[in-house]
């Protein structure tokens, strides 16, 4: 493309509002340094946040994203409304009319992506969606673009800026789980309804889109074995640092075979790893491929500012590219579907709360055994007899299958006191 590229944007949230601002303070640089002028001329949000007025002065303002299509001449839609519809009818309206579409809307393309991205192989129009995924880490563009030929052997993330925030702040200063939230959310780190984030979807969204790209197959969204933070607590995390471990909300996607395993869940991984390190509203993807070997990308994930960077890249690659230029999004019959969690092959951390007397440990252990399931260390922490203490024990690899089934029957005996505490080591990191 070149010369003028007229930009419209629907929702005005917050990320749609600093990507309006990102568009109009930086026009002139954008214009330098592409050589092409990238013009906000339109907006659409039925309900317009404070200063969006005065923001978009001389900017046409609609309250329906669709009406906007209508009456003005775009050469990218921006999507910023979030689920799956409206947003899901506006993208395959702006891509039958011709128009590019940039989204950070990962629900839809976890659920939707295969029907979006025909609507697009369809149309003369591309799709871009950086932001769906890495926050400002360009991490789309590296599996599509820069990793092309790569043989991708897993992918570990950490891909969701308002719990890792959290989860560094119950780590660093002892917080609960609702003081960090709320802290999370007095930053603008969280939103208002933090479910998505806490219980794990958004991460999930995400690792499905990474893991269809990356090994080129259907991932339903709703096979992906999927758990949040609700339940991690200080003494949880106390544990772990005992044990040598941080616990991070981890996206993991790996080829197993002639299968391809993909789960979200509250990981304990080694603090000598460099995923260990990132804290904070930072995120991170991990990534062992052949033949490029380790990498990793990092980068801000929360916040406005980071997210709305990913969208204004999208819309100055989709100005700066001849058109039907757009890489494939691909799938292929190689693989044999998802894993199932049950054949799941792994550590284990177990916090049990057990009565303090004789012989309990040995009845844990039997159980485990039964299980084919042999512990590498315990930790017991305080004692009190008669009461109930704290037991943690951590196993060799093991079958989620069988630790479940174990697990259960542990839980029914009369010495141990509400459920246990279940947690998944991964390990296969280099060390800084």
């Amino acid at each position: 493309m070149t010369g003028q590229i007229k930009v419209g944007i629907a929702g005005l949230g917050t990320v749609g509002f600093s990507t309006a601002r990102q568009l109009i303070d930086k026009e002139e640089k954008l214009a330098r340094r592409t050589g092409v002028e990238v013009r906000l001329v339109a907006a659409a949000d039925p309900d317009l946040p404070s200063g969006a007025e005065k923001l978009l002065t001389d900017r046409e303002i609609f309250t329906n994203a669709e009406e906007m299509l209508d009456n003005t001449e775009l050469d990218v839609f921006v999507e910023l409304i979030g689920g799956i519809n409206p947003a899901g009818d506006l993208i395959k309206s702006a891509l039958g009319r011709g128009i590019n579409v940039v989204t950070a809307n990962k629900e839809l393309l976890a659920h939707h992506g295969q029907k979006i991205f025909g609507h697009a192989s369809r149309s003369s129009a591309q799709i871009r969606f950086e932001a769906a995924v890495g926050g400002s880490i360009p991490i789309i563009r590296t599996v599509r673009e820069a990793m092309v030929g790569a043989d991708f052997e897993c992918i570990y993330g950490i891909i969701n800026g308002t719990t890792n925030y959290m989860l560094t702040s119950m780590a660093r200063r002892g917080l609960s789980f609702g003081e960090a939230l709320k802290e999370a959310q007095d930053k603008g780190y969280a939103e208002a309804d933090p479910s998505a984030d806490v219980e794990g979807r958004d991460s999930a969204h995400k690792m499905t889109i990474l893991a269809e790209l990356a090994f080129g197959m259907p991932v339903p969204v709703e096979e992906v074995h999927t758990e949040g933070i609700n339940l991690i607590t200080p003494s949880i995390i106390e544990d772990a640092e005992r044990l040598n471990y941080s616990i991070k909300l981890l996206g993991i996607a790996k080829k197993i075979g002639e299968k391809v395993d993909v789960r979200v869940h509250p990981t304990l991984i080694p603090d000598s790893s460099a995923l260990a390190a990132v804290n904070c509203e930072y995120n991170a993807v991990y990534i062992q491929s052949d033949p490029t070997g380790s990498s990793m990308l990092y980068g801000k994930g929360a916040g406005g500012p980071s997210t709305a960077g990913a969208v204004v890249s999208d819309i100055v690659s989709l100005a700066t590219v001849e058109p039907n230029s757009q890489p494939s999004i691909y799938y292929s019959d190689s693989s044999e579907g998802l894993v199932s969690t049950s054949e799941l092959s792994t550590r284990y951390y177990l916090r049990l709360n057990a009565t303090d007397k004789p012989g309990v440990l040995a009845k844990v252990t039997k159980i485990l055994g039964e299980h084919r399931i042999s512990i590498e260390t315990v930790l017991q922490r305080g004692r009190s007899a008669g009461e109930l203490v704290p037991v943690v024990l951590t196993t060799h690899r093991a079958r989620e299958g069988s630790i479940q089934d174990a697990v259960d029957k542990i839980s029914q005996l009369d010495v141990i006191g509400r459920k246990p505490k279940l947690l998944r080591i991964e390990e296969d990191f280099e060390s800084e």
